[in-house]
C-alpha cells in the first residue's frame, strides 16, 4: 500500500559507497526506499571507503535510514555459561590474551570458543553412549564409522547450553543464533529532549504590495462615498453623520492592514513593539466606530417605525 521499494544488498564497503553514490544520483533514497545491507562494515566506512565523486554529505543523505543485518558476537545477557564465565569476563580474558601474544582479534572468536565446547560435550557424550552400548553387548562389540557419525550428529542436535554467544543449540544442522538489526540515523548523537528554535518568518514583499494596492483601492472607494455637506434629500434622511462614521471606521480598519503587514524585515525590534500596540488600537477604534454607528443607525430606524405604529394606534 505504501509503494516502498525494499533493496537488499550484499557487498563490501568499497562497493557500498559506489552503490549509494549511484542511489543518490538516481534519487533512490528517502521514505520510498528501504536499503538492507550487511552490518559487518567498519565504523565510518563511508569516509574510509569513499572513492567516488560523491561528497560525504551526499552519501549520508542516500544512506539515511538503511538497515544493517549482522550477528551478535557476544551475548548481551550477563549470565554464567557452561565455562563458568559471563560474556564480559570471557571478553576481558580474551583481550588480555591478545595483548600478551600480540595477535589480531577476530569477530568470530566467541563462536570458536563455544564451538570448542560443543565438540568437547559431543565427544564426551558419544563416548558415554558407546561405553553404555558396550556393556550391553556380551561379545563382539563393533561400531563402524557411519554409525559413529550418525551418533555424533544426533548428539550435536541435542546440544543446548548457555555460551558466551548466547543459547547454543542446533536445528537441522544449523546453529541458532541472535540476529542484530541496526538502523542508520545519521552520525550525530540522538537528541535527549525537544529543542525549540525560534525562527522569524517574513511576509512576502510581493504579497504585501498586492494587498496594499487592494487596500488603497478600497480606501478610495470608501472615501468617494463621504458626503460631508450633501444637499441630497435621500442622503439627509439616511443619517449622513452615521454614514460618515461608518466610512471613517472602515478607513481606519483599512489603514490597519498596512501596519499588520509590517514585520521585522521592515522595522526594528523596538519600533515593532510600538507598532503592535498602534495597529491593534487602530483596528479596535475602526471596528468600534463602524459597528457602533451602524448599530445606532439601525436603532434609529427601529425607533422611528415603532413611534409610527404608536401614533396610528
Amino acid at each position: 500500500d505504501n509503494d516502498v521499494r525494499i533493496i537488499i544488498g550484499q557487498f563490501d564497503e568499497n562497493l557500498a559507497s559506489k552503490v549509494f553514490c549511484c542511489a543518490y544520483n538516481l534519487n533512490m533514497f528517502g521514505s520510498k526506499y528501504q536499503w538492507v545491507i550487511p552490518g559487518w562494515y567498519q565504523g565510518s566506512w563511508w569516509e574510509q571507503a569513499n572513492t567516488t565523486n560523491c561528497t560525504t554529505r551526499k552519501l549520508l543523505t542516500a544512506m539515511e535510514g538503511y538497515i544493517s543485518v549482522d550477528f551478535e558476537p557476544l551475548s548481551a545477557r550477563q549470565i554464567k555459561g557452561i565455562s563458568g564465565r559471563t560474556p564480559k569476563e570471557y571478553e576481558r580474558e580474551y583481550s588480555r590474551e591478545l595483548q600478551q601474544k600480540g595477535v589480531e582479534s577476530s569477530k568470530f572468536h566467541g563462536f570458536a570458543y563455544d564451538g570448542i565446547w560443543v565438540i568437547a560435550r559431543t565427544l564426551t557424550r558419544v563416548r558415554e553412549l558407546l561405553r553404555l552400548k558396550q556393556r550391553h553387548e556380551n561379545h563382539n562389540f563393533t561400531v563402524d564409522e557411519r554409525e559413529v557419525g550418525r551418533l555424533v550428529l544426533d548428539v550435536m542436535n541435542e546440544t543446548n547450553f548457555n555460551g558466551v554467544t548466547g543459547q547454543v543449540m542446533f536445528r537441522n544442522g544449523e546453529r541458532m543464533g541472535t540476529i542484530k538489526f541496526n538502523q542508520f540515523q545519521g552520525v550525530e548523537p540522538p537528541k535527549d529532549r525537544t529543542f525549540v528554535r525560534q525562527q522569524r518568518r517574513h511576509i512576502s514583499v510581493a504579497l504585501y504590495s498586492i494587498l496594499s494596492a487592494i487596500t488603497v483601492l478600497g480606501m478610495l472607494m470608501a472615501g468617494a462615498t463621504l458626503t460631508p455637506g450633501s444637499s441630497c434629500r435621500l442622503i439627509k434622511m439616511s443619517s449622513p453623520y452615521m454614514n460618515n462614521l461608518i466610512i471613517l471606521g472602515g478607513l481606519l480598519s483599512y489603514a490597519s492592514i498596512f501596519l499588520f503587514g509590517l514585520d521585522g524585515g521592515f522595522v526594528s525590534d523596538k519600533e515593532f513593539e510600538t507598532l503592535c500596540t498602534v495597529r491593534t488600537w487602530i483596528l479596535i477604534v475602526g471596528y468600534t466606530t463602524a459597528f457602533g454607528a451602524m448599530f445606532a443607525k439601525t436603532w434609529r430606524v427601529h425607533a422611528i417605525f415603532k413611534n409610527a405604529k404608536m401614533k396610528k394606534k
